[in-house]
């Protein structure tokens, strides 16, 4: 809230805070200026003069809340003030609360350059943050340009403004900007009485976030009438007329129809699986004897005399390999977190990844996919003289099919590719006649007619990021997803 003047509201101050039960109060030009002014109850006052009348910020945070000022080391105090605070939560990560004070009405191409930096110095903290404060910047105004420019620098960042209501008349000029709107239950507009500003409000669940079930679509090969299935295979007709490229489409649309019938697509749950630790040489050598030592458990009977003498060496080492596995499991992830960071790990170990929505459009990566390939990215190749060229390509047969399939990698990938085809279902297929000599066919056309069918040459294009926490276009590389059926063809050749 803009308090515009704190030195004689303290009181109205306190009564707000106590009404209303609020843990964090953020103020903007308290014009405190060498000016002491009374403390209130259960509250710490944390504040930031301006050093000159007017201005200043300052921030009222509940006692039993451990907090402390941080530098976020800023370098643009002459544009805006700032005050930032470190919060510890219970059993959670701490948070950042910002007070925030921008005196100038005018929004220029300096004023966004300072604020984007001031929102990347809170984001490379990898904490929530929350910006409260007097932006004088025309929210409500979305057909300005600066404030257009304005709300793509927060939309890149992946940071929401919460306030949508008018904070001083019809102005929409105070707001709290955060990183985790996700966490927000309910914002909001009060008049207090105590300035002509209103006060902005959120509250923030403090609950733990239920991890979500990550489901995938996947075809359960393992389940198949693999009778029926053979007999559908011999039954259905792999071939057709037309070109090439028409045979290709129709040959994978037969095994995909195929396979809907006996493996159909269903959501499954995907489990997930943290990172295996690693043992000590020492720790393996106990994990063996336990093993060897239960396996003579097992073969003693009931009554026999080495039974008890078994049975406490099982209890011995059963005992020093819990121990030695907890031993180095501290370690490991001791290890690990020095080197990648606490919150890192323990963010992988609970399966809660950054799964940042920076709502970049199909038309942002493919203009700067495509900016940046220039004619200096292409080699130039002399066109060559091919009327006296003695290569040649040969036709293949039936087992040179099933060694050039033997020959393929991760052919038992059970991911399909943009027709809806994956190798997987070459696996049951290719070793029946009317399947392997439509193959055959195929490559053969595709050598003695030079022509590369053209279902091949399309491919997804997937925006993989290049760094931990992606924020811009420049931080993702395209991978190319092609068609896993010219793998085969492509090995033919």
């Amino acid at each position: 809230m803009n308090i515009n003047s704190l030195k004689n509201k303290v009181p109205y101050v306190d009564n707000f805070l106590t009404n209303e039960c609020i843990d964090v109060l953020s103020l903007s030009e308290t014009k405190l200026f060498d000016i002491s002014i009374p403390n209130i109850n259960n509250y710490d006052l944390f504040r930031n003069d301006r050093s000159s009348k007017g201005g200043g910020v300052a921030l009222y945070v509940r006692k039993d809340l451990k907090s402390k000022i941080i530098d976020l080391d800023c370098n643009f105090n002459k544009f805006f003030e700032t005050i930032t605070v470190k919060i510890q939560l219970n059993h959670f990560k701490s948070i950042l609360i910002t007070s925030f004070y921008r005196p100038k009405f005018n929004l220029n191409a300096e004023d966004l350059y300072y604020l984007e930096e001031l929102f990347m110095k809170h984001i490379n903290t990898q904490y929530s943050f929350y910006i409260c404060g007097d932006y004088n910047i025309h929210f409500e105004n979305e057909n300005d340009s600066s404030v257009k420019k304005f709300s793509n620098i927060i939309r890149r960042l992946n940071i929401s403004a919460m306030i949508d209501k008018p904070t001083r008349l019809n102005a929409t000029i105070d707001n709290i900007l955060t990183n985790d709107h996700t966490t927000i239950i309910d914002k909001g507009v009060i008049d207090p009485g105590i300035s002509d500003h209103s006060a902005c409000y959120i509250v923030r669940s403090c609950r733990n976030k239920k991890l979500k079930k990550e489901y995938k679509l996947r075809r359960n090969f393992d389940c198949m009438d693999y009778v029926e299935f053979g007999r559908s295979v011999i039954d259905s007709n792999f071939d057709c007329n037309g070109d090439l490229n028409t045979k290709i489409k129709h040959f994978m649309a037969t095994h995909i129809q195929l396979y809907d019938k006996f493996a159909p697509i269903k959501k499954v749950c995907v489990n997930f699986h943290a990172k295996p630790v690693l043992l000590s040489d020492s720790t393996k050598h106990i994990v063996a004897a336990r093993k060897e030592v239960l396996r003579k458990k097992k073969l003693c009977s009931a009554n026999s005399a080495d039974i008890l003498k078994v049975q406490n060496q099982y209890k011995i080492l059963n005992k020093l390999c819990k121990k030695e596995v907890r031993k180095d499991t501290r370690a490991f992830y001791t290890n690990l977190m020095d080197s990648k960071g606490t919150w890192k790990v323990i963010n992988h170990m609970r399966n809660k990844t950054n799964t940042h929505d920076y709502k970049f459009t199909v038309d942002d990566f493919n203009n700067y996919f495509s900016s940046i390939m220039n004619e200096n990215s292409f080699v130039k190749i002399k066109q060559c003289d091919t009327s006296n060229d003695t290569q040649s390509f040969h036709k293949i047969q039936t087992h040179d099919l099933f060694q050039i399939w033997k020959k393929i990698k991760k052919r038992h990938n059970t991911n399909p590719d943009l027709h809806g085809f994956c190798l997987k279902m070459l696996e049951y297929t290719i070793y029946a006649p009317n399947v392997n000599s439509v193959l055959v066919n195929l490559i053969n056309e595709s050598i003695t007619t030079k022509v590369y069918p053209e279902c091949f040459k399309v491919s997804v294009v997937i925006p993989l990021p290049k760094v931990d926490s992606p924020i811009e276009v420049s931080h993702y590389r395209p991978i190319s997803s092609q068609s896993q059926l010219s793998k085969l063809f492509e090995k033919s050749i």
